[in-house]
């Protein structure tokens, strides 16, 4: 049976991250987009570039296919749960901890790469970072309390927490597979783990373009609900000056009977005189 290598998956990803940002890019320029919307566009650039650096692990200095890379894969991730804290909460995820956490992968990976070269304990902190970030995303998608996109956003938050599952499980692979160890080797815990990687961008990516799309329609539906309203209120107004109109047709209709009999009155007065 043939099985795809890990190279191959990294090309998909890579392949399918494009693809979908340019999705995201021709319905930004052709749709109205909401807050946060940039930040996840933005976000599947990186994994692009992220994983082009893991295909030259060892061609490349590891500087930039190990430190650079799983620190740009953290800020994916991480802008990632900025789009739904915006697009949920109108604000984004706290700054100056986005940039802490980003600062401590940098220095941790770049320790555990050239200090102290211990491949676990750089898995064992991406797969701990990466399920803190999918908690973190989770957070504004449980908060929402209303009926609105319910379904969405459950699916949002279990595909988060199979996130967080499938990386611990990875690890939990490498720490008790030694021979396992390895970007490159077909390993089928890894396959299945890329699998889920490539489902889970295909997935999330969609349901964010249909979140976009179903709050455009709601917005859409109140603002027909304002018109239908203000047209009911200006066919109201509209009846009350018609009737307001016909009183004064007959109020100028009595009055002017009264003025030309009063001059009927007056003429015949004064013929009688």
């Amino acid at each position: 049976m043939w099985v795809p290598d890990i190279i191959t998956l990294y090309l998909n990803v890579v392949l399918i991250d494009l693809a979908l940002a340019l999705i995201l890019f021709i319905f930004w320029k052709s749709h109205k987009t909401y807050f946060g919307y940039i930040s996840w566009m933005v976000s599947l650039p990186v994994f692009v570039g992220t994983y082009s650096l893991f295909l030259f692990r060892g061609i490349i200095p590891d500087l930039v296919s190990i430190v650079i890379a799983n620190t740009t894969l953290i800020v994916a991730y991480i802008l990632r749960n900025d789009s739904i804290w915006k697009f949920f909460e109108n604000k984004g995820f706290d700054r100056r901890l986005n940039s802490f956490l980003v600062i401590c992968s940098f220095i941790f990976l770049f320790y555990f790469t050239y200090i102290d070269n211990v491949i676990i304990a750089r898995t064992l902190f991406i797969s701990v970072m990466i399920s803190i970030c999918g908690i973190i995303g989770c957070i504004p998608l449980i908060k929402k309390k209303n009926n609105e996109n319910r379904l969405l956003r459950l699916c949002f938050v279990v595909l988060l927490i199979g996130l967080s599952v499938v990386y611990g499980i990875h690890a939990i692979d490498w720490i008790f597979s030694p021979g396992s160890q390895s970007l490159f080797e077909p390993n089928i815990i890894l396959l299945i783990f890329y699998l889920y990687i490539i489902l889970m961008d295909i997935f999330t990516t969609g349901l964010f373009i249909m979140l976009n799309m179903s709050r455009y329609q709601s917005e859409l539906k109140i603002s027909n609900e304002k018109i239908t309203k203000s047209d009911e209120e200006l066919r109201i107004q509209y009846d009350k000056l018609v009737k307001s109109e016909e009183k004064l047709r007959e109020s100028e209709e009595k009055y002017r009977n009264v003025v030309t009999w009063a001059n009927d009155g007056i003429i015949l007065i004064q013929g009688g005189v």
